[in-house]
C-alpha cells in the first residue's frame, strides 16, 4: 500500500468522547467511530472490550486493505513498514502478532485456556496486530470465548482467549512480528517501530491523568507522521 494509511479510534457506544479525542480527531485527520459494546459480566472488560472491537473493526476494513490494530496505550514512533512476505500471508487470512516478552500459558490442568504443551504456540501480545477481513472467522471465535463466561477469568485479559484459540483451533494462523513492532516503554531502542504502556486499555478514563500525560509527551515529541506500506 502505497497510500497513507486511514486512522480510525474506536469507542464503546457507552463512553464518552473526551474533548481532547474530539479535538485531536479534528486537527490530525483520524475519524472516531462507535461499537455497540454488550456487557456479558462484571470481571474482564478489556476482554469483552477488545474483541467486540476487533470484530466490528475487521467488518469495516475493505476486502483489499491491511488493517493494524493497536491498543489505546499504543503510540508508533517511525513510519510502519511491513515486508511484503508477511503482507502476502496475512492477505490468505492470518493473523501477524508480536511475541509477549514472556511465556504467559496456563500451567495448571483444567482451567478453561489450559494447552498441552505440544499445542502451544509461541505466546503472543495482543496489542499490535496486523490483519484483513479474511481473518474474520478467528476473531468471531475470540469473541465467542469472550462471551462465555468460563473464559472471563485469570490474571489476563484477552490474551488468554487469543493465546488459547490460536493453539486450540488455528494453530497454522499465526505469523510472528518482530518485536520492534511493539516495544514495551522502558525497553525502547532506536529500531523500535510502535511502543506501548503495559496496561492502559480497557476503562482508561479511570487513570486517564497520568495515561493521558505521559501520551501527551509522547505525542508531542514524534509528531503525527504516520504511514503503512
Amino acid at each position: 500500500m502505497k497510500d497513507r494509511a486511514v486512522v480510525s479510534v474506536y469507542v464503546p457506544e457507552q463512553e464518552p468522547i473526551t474533548l481532547q479525542l474530539s479535538e485531536n480527531s479534528a486537527r490530525f485527520g483520524f475519524a472516531v467511530k462507535r461499537f455497540k459494546l454488550q456487557l456479558i459480566s462484571a470481571h474482564k472488560y478489556t476482554s469483552q472490550l477488545k474483541c467486540q472491537g476487533f470484530v466490528q473493526a475487521l467488518m469495516d476494513v475493505p476486502d483489499d486493505r491491511l488493517l493494524l490494530i493497536v491498543d489505546a496505550d499504543t503510540y508508533c514512533l517511525k513510519p510502519v513498514h511491513f515486508e511484503e512476505e508477511i503482507i502476502q500471508e496475512v492477505r490468505t487470512g492470518k493473523i501477524a502478532i508480536v511475541p509477549d516478552v514472556a511465556d504467559r500459558h496456563e500451567n495448571k490442568p483444567g482451567r478453561p485456556w489450559f494447552l498441552a504443551k505440544e499445542k502451544r504456540l509461541r505466546y503472543v501480545n495482543s496489542g499490535v496486530i496486523l490483519a484483513t477481513n479474511k481473518a474474520l472467522p478467528l476473531f468471531e471465535r475470540f469473541l465467542a470465548l469472550a462471551k462465555d463466561p468460563q473464559y472471563l477469568d485469570g490474571p489476563f485479559n484477552d490474551q488468554n482467549i487469543i493465546n488459547f484459540a490460536l493453539g486450540e483451533f488455528f494453530p497454522k494462523s499465526l505469523i510472528l512480528l518482530d518485536k520492534r513492532f511493539n516495544g514495551m516503554a522502558r525497553y525502547l531502542n532506536d529500531q523500535t517501530v510502535i511502543g506501548h504502556f503495559a496496561g492502559g486499555a480497557g476503562r482508561i478514563h479511570q487513570r486517564q491523568t497520568r495515561h493521558r500525560d505521559e501520551c501527551d509527551k509522547i505525542i508531542g515529541a514524534i509528531g503525527n507522521a504516520f504511514a503503512v506500506s
